[in-house]
């Protein structure tokens, strides 16, 4: 890292344009004197600095950008999120950075319980898309603890779940009483998942007569 920031001088003082692309990396570097010196030698920034130096858990990069001038947005709690970075959501929220259902979806994809429960503890807003992702990407303790405290079912967690060959998860979901419809047939024949499609086909998903057999 100490020899970056030498190479980029070298390489702008031979004529190489700095832009918001420079900050975002050295954010994502976790280089801090990269970025101001960027700064101070007049490169632009946006929210992609905080946004990186969130999902990075770069908390001091994070704190000196939006310090001195760089937006961040939802998009930033989505990103620390989903990389399972609570010291840096703790900050964002206690710094005023918006979230939405987003950041609880995202760290339902991740499988950051923790996550959840803080966002969720705080009036984060969630909606389907957390069990879905949960659900696409294995997480069944996500699941569980989704579903004991108000998660709603969708047929889409059992589409999800399918899509990404997860049959223990499908079998958990329906299990617990999750609905589905023809599209998690739909989905593990899409997706070449001939065991989910099998089991969904023999325990009574919804038929779809235009669905042929998996070779």
């Amino acid at each position: 890292m100490c020899a970056a920031l030498p190479l980029l001088q070298w390489a702008h003082a031979a004529g190489c344009a700095l832009d918001a692309q420079t900050c975002a990396a050295a954010a994502a570097r976790g280089d801090l004197a990269m970025l101001r010196w960027a700064r101070g030698a007049g490169a632009a920034w946006s929210a992609a600095t905080c946004n990186l130096a969130a999902a990075e858990g770069h908390l001091e990069v994070l704190k000196w950008a939006h310090d001195n001038g760089c937006e961040w947005t939802y998009w930033t709690c989505r990103c620390a999120a989903q990389r399972g970075r609570l010291d840096v959501l703790s900050y964002l929220r206690e710094h005023g950075c918006e979230w939405d259902q987003w950041t609880t979806s995202a760290a339902a994809r991740g499988g950051h319980l923790e996550i959840l429960q803080y966002a969720r503890a705080r009036g984060c807003a969630w909606d389907a898309s957390a069990l879905c992702n949960a659900a696409a990407a294995g997480h069944v303790h996500v699941l569980r603890w989704a579903r004991a405290n108000g998660g709603a079912w969708h047929p889409g967690v059992c589409e999800c779940a399918a899509a990404a060959g997860r049959l223990d998860v499908l079998k958990f979901a329906r299990a617990h009483g999750c609905p589905w419809t023809r599209e998690t047939r739909r989905a593990a024949l899409r997706h070449g998942h001939a065991a989910v499609f099998d089991w969904a086909r023999a325990n009574g998903c919804p038929d779809d007569d235009a669905s042929p057999p998996i070779a």
